[in-house]
């Protein structure tokens, strides 16, 4: 009896260390260490609280008025308990939307796994640390739909005691489902990339497919909304039908508690089912090194020499291509600008209407469209972070600091300019909006890509990140991706705001040349920083 205990305390002391990791990975993006162990500045906590306090102020905002467009109609009509069924589906598509992209990263690719995984640690306690960590993330997601509706129903609709215990109790049960169904994604993922040589591309695929479905059911939410809110009664049989344990959950909390217990029980089995799958499986995949190219010992054949810009500018190409979350959280944008044209000469008619019912010229629309695309693309702003630990291998070849900043500020140019010129020169065409202007538009929006790359990538270096475990943490979080969007998009609005305001007073034409030489400017001053002081900033990284 005293040797189980002795195990079972030594258990749990494992498991409670491993959980504490996994936190305090999660939460590294607010308090990262610095060289010589000196911690972040209060200054810069304050910065990602704010940022944080912002976001979910906006998000919570959206679903208290999406919720409050449901809740009153529905009440009024008697089904009260479609208002619950609604929001609880909602909520699981919001939290699965913020888990499915990275779950399989932080699951099988998390850096750590070998090394733990060849410690006296059982293989389930780490990969229960693991979906407890996604757990965490769609618990964040889901208290953004789920509060506000709760407080929704305080206002507006006939809350007891009973039916607010269990809606709070709701938003700890909902991501438990969102996390079955990103870990069986997950699963799938991982199956087939160990079966394949072409791992990025095959998450890639799979990204972009849930991206596509995400964007057309983005483009009917407020149709869906509408039906919703005018057709309760029809959507309600449908839920009754399609998604019973949600019907139980509205009926559970409003009418029948009797019906709450069956809600539980699918979110809590659901939960235990996926993670009794994942354990038989989750050692060998995530040891398994099947599908990759092995390199012949002393094989010199087909090797080509490159001078050190062309070797540097290949490296930063390789890093990116062989990272699936590198180019889905960094690069997507990329793909936004490729897909542009195509939206415009589907909706070109509509988008025709508008400009004649508003009497305003579509080149600085245009600008503004393309601008906002290419700020999307971040590359430079994880360039430096990316290098993780393996930074010094790169400070210790002999060469020139200016080429390794030149390089990563090059390939973001390639990547966000060639898509930003293409966009251009096809939407300009589609919209004939004539020589003089697709030739402004095309300098403004290059000039633009050259300055949100600087931005960046001068920001990474301000504040890198890495000492990171996924590379999911330096592409994704941290102050200079977030604090480099947030820029590059101000870039974006500050002039098509003025442009609002004295638009009538100055010509197109001229409004354009003054905000590409504006653009133009800030980018020499900028390049001349990065190649000077940020030279000196990366050195001593």
């Amino acid at each position: 009896m005293k040797k189980f205990s002795l195990n079972w305390l030594m258990k749990m002391t494992i498991f409670k260390t491993l959980l504490k990791k996994q936190f305090a990975e999660m939460m590294s993006f607010l308090f990262p260490v610095k060289k010589n162990t000196q911690k972040r500045s209060s200054s810069h906590l304050a910065l990602y609280i704010f940022l944080i306090i912002y976001v979910v102020a906006v998000f919570g905002g959206m679903f208290f008025v999406y919720a409050k467009s449901l809740c009153e109609p529905f009440c009024n009509a008697g089904l009260s308990w479609l208002y619950f069924s609604v929001m609880g589906i909602t909520a699981l598509a919001i939290s699965l939307i913020g888990t499915v992209f990275m779950t399989y990263m932080i699951i099988y690719k998390a850096g750590d796994n070998d090394i733990l995984l060849s410690m006296p640690i059982p293989p389930k306690f780490i990969l229960l640390v693991r979906i407890l960590g996604v757990y965490l993330i769609s618990l964040f997601m889901t208290a953004m739909v789920m509060l506000p509706s709760i407080f929704v129903w305080i206002f507006f609709g006939n809350a007891g005691v009973l039916s607010l215990v269990l809606s709070f109790l709701t938003v700890f049960l909902i991501p438990l489902l969102s996390v079955t169904l990103s870990c069986l994604l997950a699963l799938v993922i991982a199956v087939l990339m160990a079966k394949t040589t072409h791992k990025t591309l095959i998450s890639v695929l799979f990204s972009l497919f849930f991206f596509v479905i995400y964007f057309i059911a983005g483009s009917k939410i407020s149709q869906a909304i509408t039906y919703i809110a005018t057709n309760g009664e029809a959507v309600g049989n449908k839920v009754k039908i399609f998604a019973y344990p949600f019907y139980c959950l509205g009926v559970g909390i409003t009418e029948n508690v009797l019906y709450y217990p069956v809600f539980m029980a699918v979110c809590v089995l659901a939960f235990v089912l996926v993670y009794f799958i994942l354990s038989k499986t989750f050692l060998r995949l995530s040891t398994i090194r099947k599908g990759e190219k092995k390199k012949a010992i002393g094989q010199t054949s087909g090797l080509k020499s490159s001078g050190v810009k062309a070797a540097l500018l290949k490296k930063e190409a390789k890093r990116f291509f062989t990272s699936s979350a590198y180019i889905l959280n960094a690069g997507f944008g990329s793909i936004f600008l490729l897909i542009f044209p195509i939206l415009a000469i589907v909706y070109r008619n509509k988008l025709n209407e508008i400009i004649n019912m508003f009497s305003f010229d579509i080149t600085p629309v245009i600008g503004v469209a393309i601008c906002f695309l290419a700020s999307t693309v971040i590359i430079s702003a994880s360039s430096v972070s990316i290098e993780g630990k393996t930074l010094w291998i790169i400070r210790t070849l002999p060469i020139p600091t200016s080429d390794i900043l030149k390089a990563k500020f090059l390939f973001h140019m390639i990547l966000a300019g060639a898509p930003t010129l293409i966009s251009v020169i096809a939407v300009s065409i589609t919209f004939g909006v004539g020589f003089a202007n697709a030739v402004i538009l095309t300098v403004l929006c290059l000039s633009y890509v050259a300055l949100s790359a600087l931005i960046g990538l001068i920001i990474n270096l301000h504040f890198p990140n890495l000492d990171w475990k996924s590379e999911m943490v330096a592409v994704k979080q941290g102050a200079s991706v977030i604090l480099s969007m947030i820029t590059a998009m101000v870039a974006v609005l500050i002039p098509f705001i003025i442009f609002l305001f004295v638009g009538s007073l100055i010509p197109n034409l001229v409004f354009l040349l003054i905000v590409t030489a504006m653009y133009m400017v800030f980018s020499v001053v900028l390049y001349w920083y990065l190649i000077n002081c940020g030279k000196q900033i990366f050195e001593h990284i």
